[in-house]
């Protein structure tokens, strides 16, 4: 079954409850309760990696293979036994490809590659969560540099990670008056596939 999460809870006991949805042009169509019982979500863990956590949370589309249950008091329900991981990596390779083909056709892919660069680049708009884990690192690299550069950090705040993290860093991006920069950074921590879509 392919569909979106729209609630995704963990319990105490470890089973994670869902309620799964199918939309079409943003107008809910469909939805149904689910669960994972928490033998099953271990394995998932296990399975998915680093991608758990970017892959089962709301808002995340995903394919799964259920057994249908009825009860008589709790009403119909499916039970969650595996996720497929390839086809979501699939989606995102494809929405990524696309993304590349677009900027080609209008020549920006390699505007990066044409632009020229001064000797040092100080005046730097940096677009990042203050949560970001790679913060305190690129910011100790710059402070510690052995040429002993001073450099002007302005920190614009963005999401770096979550279905609203794209539209999130591309206002930041409009609020930066880049004459008044020599570059404009985007950093965020490692993490999976997944985690790094918004970058897509």
């Amino acid at each position: 079954v392919k569909a979106e999460i729209a609630q995704f809870t963990v319990s105490k006991a470890g089973h994670a409850y869902l309620e799964l949805i199918e939309e079409l042009e943003g107008v809910k169509k469909a939805s149904v309760q689910a669960i994972i019982w928490a033998t099953s979500l271990s394995q998932l863990k296990l399975k998915l990696g680093d991608n758990y956590r970017a892959l089962l949370k709301e808002g995340s589309e995903i394919v799964f293979l259920c057994r249908i249950e009825f009860h008589e008091i709790y009403g119909l329900k499916l039970r969650i036994s595996d996720v497929d991981l390839s086809y979501t990596l699939g989606e995102l390779e494809k929405r990524k490809q696309k993304n590349i083909e677009i900027l080609k056709a209008q020549g920006l892919f390699t505007l990066n590659k044409r632009t020229f660069e001064g000797r040092v680049i100080q005046r730097i708009a940096l677009i990042t969560s203050m949560q970001a884990a790679a913060l305190q690192d690129f910011m100790q690299h710059l402070l510690r540099n052995e040429q002993g550069y001073k450099f002007q950090i302005d920190h614009f705040e963005a999401k770096v990670q979550g279905h609203d993290s794209p539209q999130s860093l591309l206002t930041a991006l409009s609020k930066i008056d880049t004459k008044k920069y020599d570059a404009v950074a985007f950093i965020r921590g490692g993490g999976s596939k997944i985690d790094l879509d918004a970058f897509n």
